[in-house]
């Protein structure tokens, strides 16, 4: 009796060593990344649809280097179990048209990144990186078009000129003098006194001529 209860002890022992590994390898979740190609805004962030990891970690944003992941431009923590719609910024001038969503551990110090000394990337059970990439596109910025000024013209008033006021200069008609009238005619005397002046000339000129014999 004794015995028998040794052996089922031994069992229940052996069935639970068996259990734990088979809970450690099929209770945790796979890890996995899903990310869709997509536009980077002015924001500079992109979006990991969803990260899937079985313990605290990181979701990095590598660019690319010949096809291949090259160094990590953002990142963002991640919790165990499934994380969605996950953003990260990253560096706008190191971007690539190809970029690598990788998931990495965190180890110590916990809560700190210190990728590539420490935090080194997640694989899963067959040995491979836990990564997905997509394709990425900047977006254009937006340019605002200047309005038009409103054109308002001016209400100039023209100035009143008041037209000068220019008097005709007034000629005074010259007046004629009349002459006093004295009652005498004088045109008589003037006529008689060239003949009378004529007639002296006259007789001088007999008075010297010489005489005949």
């Amino acid at each position: 009796m004794k015995g028998k209860l040794i052996l089922v002890i031994h069992l229940i022992i052996a069935l639970s060593l068996l259990f734990i590994p088979f809970n450690l390898i099929y209770g945790q979740e796979t890890p996995s990344v899903t990310v869709d190609d997509q536009e980077i805004g002015e924001d500079n962030m992109v979006t990991i649809a969803e990260v899937v990891s079985p313990e605290d970690g990181w979701i990095v944003i590598h660019q690319a280097d010949n096809g291949d992941p090259g160094i990590g431009i953002g990142y963002e923590a991640v919790q165990s179990g499934t994380n969605t719609d996950v953003m990260v910024e990253i560096d706008q001038d190191m971007v690539t048209d190809t970029l690598f969503a990788m998931l990495h551990e965190d180890t110590e110090p916990m809560g700190e990144f210190t990728f590539p000394d420490g935090d080194p990337p997640t694989v899963d059970e067959d040995g491979n990186v836990v990564m997905e990439s997509f394709e990425v596109t900047m977006a254009e910025p937006e340019v605002d078009e200047p309005e038009e000024p409103d054109v308002v013209e001016p209400d100039v008033d023209e100035p009143d000129v008041d037209e000068p006021d220019v008097d005709e200069p007034v000629i005074d008609e010259p007046v004629e003098e009349e002459l006093p009238e004295t009652g005498y005619n004088f045109l008589p005397f003037t006529l008689i006194g060239g003949i009378l002046l004529i007639i002296g000339a006259l007789g001088v000129l007999y008075l010297r001529s010489p005489k005949q014999e």
